[in-house]
């Protein structure tokens, strides 16, 4: 009886995961997927970073990547101009990121830019602790092998990753048959450039309460052995994907950076991984004094026009260093 049972289950999977299978392997076209993005928060930079990456013959010598954090605090304009007018050695910088933290989308970015750009410097971007979770974008700006290669270990979403993956195959063929999505190449004529300028001041008192929190949850002194062996476990999620960071830095000899862009309340609060990351490649921690002054930061997460002037004035000095 129960052998019966098993073979009929078989025999009606089967089938299910052999279309769902074709469906996801099947073409999928990376500008509907990077033009998609733009429909879940304008704030993505998204349609502009496919231009810049595959479109765009020019070559980058320096890539920032990261979250929202990055695209306020790295002004790649400035950067570029500066450059430019020194005739400094790189001569293109770009900022990319999406909003919201992820290592496997920073992945998917990494893998792009090195195989079409071939930069000498990648920057990724570093925050407090490690994210434990996958990316809202990452499914659907992934190829399928990825999808479907990424790690199970301590991985919360690979099965939520693998539907959203199959959904947007479905929704890609769907929209060539019967175009109703209306998925098109946003025009940037006044964008070059990916930093996202940020005009807000935050309360000095909120910012004081965060901070008081955070050196209280995280300080090196009050952080519970419990809690660090739980953050280690969970962060193996995200060390694996920098490790293929790593991994295709190297094979594309590309110098790996990794950049600490700390929350208010985190200043003076070295990164919880700094041992990897200087494994892995060079740790940049710009100076407290960049971030001490509340009046940088436009909320306790982001700086604002004066931080990003501060920082992006730091990292020019840095990558002169180089």
């Amino acid at each position: 009886m129960m052998k019966k049972f098993i073979i009929r289950t078989l025999l009606f999977i089967a089938p299910i995961i052999t279309i769902s299978g074709f469906v996801l392997f099947s073409p999928y076209d990376r500008e509907f997927a990077f033009n998609y993005v733009r429909k879940d928060n304008d704030f993505h930079n998204s349609s502009w970073m496919y231009n810049k990456i595959f479109v765009d013959t020019s070559s980058i010598d320096a890539v920032f990547i990261g979250s929202s954090r990055t695209l306020n605090a790295v002004n790649d304009e400035y950067i570029n101009k500066e450059f430019s007018k020194s005739k400094h050695q790189l001569n293109n910088i770009a900022a990319m990121g999406y909003y919201r933290p992820g290592r496997n989308v920073y992945y998917v970015l990494a893998k792009d830019i090195l195989k079409y750009k071939q930069p000498k410097y990648l920057i990724i971007e570093v925050r407090l602790a490690e994210s434990r979770f996958s990316h809202i974008t990452f499914p659907v700006v992934a190829e399928a092998r990825d999808i479907v290669y990424a790690p199970l270990f301590i991985n919360h979403d690979y099965f939520p990753d693998l539907l959203y993956g199959l959904k947007m195959r479905y929704l890609y063929h769907r929209e060539k048959l019967y175009p109703t999505l209306t998925i098109k190449a946003v025009e940037w004529p006044n964008k070059a450039y990916g930093w996202i300028p940020y005009n807000r001041v935050e309360n000095p008192a909120k910012l004081t309460r965060l901070k008081a929190r955070a050196w209280y949850r995280h300080g090196p002194v009050n952080e519970k052995s419990s809690s660090k062996y739980i953050r280690k476990i969970e962060s193996l999620y995200a060390k694996q994907y920098l490790k293929k960071i790593y991994t295709l830095t190297k094979e594309a000899n590309c110098k790996l950076v990794f950049l600490y862009l700390p929350s208010y309340g985190s200043n003076g609060i070295e990164p919880k991984e700094r041992a990897i990351y200087e494994r892995l490649g060079e740790l940049w921690i710009p100076p407290i004094e960049l971030f001490i002054d509340p009046a940088v930061y436009g909320d306790n997460n982001h700086l604002n026009l004066e931080g990003s002037d501060r920082l992006t004035k730091w990292l020019i000095k840095k990558l002169d260093e180089e």
